[in-house]
């Protein structure tokens, strides 16, 4: 296994992971976004001397504390039988300084250029982090695929919109930030995973929820191009997303308002404040209601979905699947919604007996597609499967409930295939190194 590994910054040194490949915990991709850099694009990490051990996650973007203040069965996860997994802390520390990612390889030397996946974490842009035990990289290594988990800005942290910061930025808009620290971490991922024997042409970034929707927004920003050879999206993903997309004028309008609520009149004030002063103000406007991505023109030049819609995205693969119950609560209780994605090749045992299970389905010939609907988490799901590219766009409209999707007001080119089942659980699905 690969022990060191000489990065652009400086040396690393692995630890093993609880299944004996090489761990590079917490490493750094950036600058702490801390005091003058808060609310700044990412800038790259200092180097430093000496080996780095790297033996500890980085930490959570400071956000709400659900593990001592949750008051519902939903947030408080105390009892979850992962918080006491081996080598994994939980709950994890939290902070601004939370740039990090972590590595699993199994490669033996750096000649061999295995595939690299890079996973996003869900949680509405508002929570969660890249170190939970779910995200554990073992099942990759053990198919010859490297596993990559990004910890970036969440909040108000990551996605804070004022009008003072556009002005500052260089670029005449603000927000954005865990975008473009995802794009960051890209950028690092692609200039040094040959020396974790990883191969920079074949890296795929996924992750569901929010993490789905960041890996549609990496697709259609022009800063993440030429870096990315394919995307996987589980939930949240294409056309008709329940995730928010509020205008750069309403989220102006909030950060003047917040500015105001917190005493301010400057960033430059705003910028000495607390992290928890600001977790805290965050925290009222609530889950769904609070700083998130949107159509700034710069890091997302026009609005995803018609991105996708027109065609216009970077020239990458997309496979788009949905996990079971995305979203569902009381607010929403369904998630329907219409995906962009190349036609793919399922190249399994379980494609005969899908067809006979599913006759109802009529596929067209020159793509067999299927979808299912993940009940496992994302990652171990899609790291069963292989799929090659098989010809032009297409789109999939599925959806984990009953009716079809209405909202969306497109008409739609191509042909368009309805599914809604769950994993086919007795299929045999051929493991490979990663996606082809």
């Amino acid at each position: 296994m690969i022990e060191l590994v000489n990065t652009r910054y400086g040396i690393l040194k692995a630890v093993r992971s609880n299944a004996g490949y090489s761990l590079f915990r917490g490493v750094p991709y950036a600058k702490p976004p801390v005091g003058d850099l808060r609310w700044k694009a990412p800038e790259e990490p200092e180097k430093w001397e000496g080996v780095r051990l790297c033996d500890r996650y980085g930490d959570a973007c400071a956000q709400f504390d659900r593990w001592s203040s949750a008051t519902d069965d939903v947030t408080d996860d105390s009892e979850h039988p992962y918080i006491k997994i081996k080598n994994y802390p939980y709950p994890p520390n939290m902070s601004e300084d939370c740039l990090y990612l972590n590595i699993y390889t199994p490669a033996e030397s750096k000649e061999d250029r295995l595939p690299v996946m890079i996973y996003i974490h869900g949680g509405g842009l508002q929570q969660w982090y890249g170190s939970d035990y779910e995200y554990c990289g073992d099942n990759f290594c053990k198919n010859g695929c490297i596993l990559i988990s990004v910890t970036y800005r969440l909040n108000i942290f990551g996605f804070f919109v004022h009008p003072e910061l556009a002005r500052e930025s260089g670029y005449d808009t603000s927000g954005n930030y865990g975008i473009m620290d995802q794009i960051q971490a890209l950028k690092w991922v692609y200039e040094n995973i040959e020396g974790f024997g990883g191969d920079p042409d074949n890296i795929t970034v996924f992750g569901q929820s929010a993490g789905g929707r960041c890996s549609l927004a990496l697709a259609c920003s022009p800063l993440s191009r030429d870096m990315v050879r394919r995307i996987s999206v589980q939930s949240a993903g294409g056309i008709g997303s329940i995730m928010a997309d509020f205008s750069r004028e309403k989220q102006e309008k909030m950060g003047l308002e917040l500015m105001q609520s917190l005493n301010c009149s400057s960033i430059a004030e705003m910028r000495k404040l607390k992290w928890e002063v600001l977790r805290d103000a965050n925290d009222k406007l609530g889950f769904f209601d609070g700083f998130n991505l949107y159509t700034d023109g710069y890091v997302i030049p026009e609005d995803i979905d018609r991105t996708l819609y027109n065609g216009s995205f970077n020239d990458i693969d997309i496979i788009i699947g949905c996990t079971v119950d995305e979203g569902a609560n009381e607010r929403n209780r369904c998630s329907d919604q219409i995906w962009y994605l190349r036609p793919w090749h399922l190249e399994s045992d379980s494609m005969k007996m899908a067809e006979s299970q599913y006759s109802c389905m009529s596929l067209p010939d020159s793509s067999r597609v299927i979808m299912p609907v993940y009940r496992t988490h994302a990652i171990t799901a899609i790291s069963s499967v292989r799929l090659t590219a098989a010809g032009d766009r297409m789109i999939l409209m599925t959806g984990n409930c009953q009716k079809p999707c209405r909202n969306t007001g497109l008409s739609l080119p191509g042909p368009v295939i309805q599914i809604s089942l769950d994993f086919l659980s007795g299929s045999r699905l051929k493991l490979v190194r990663g996606l082809p």
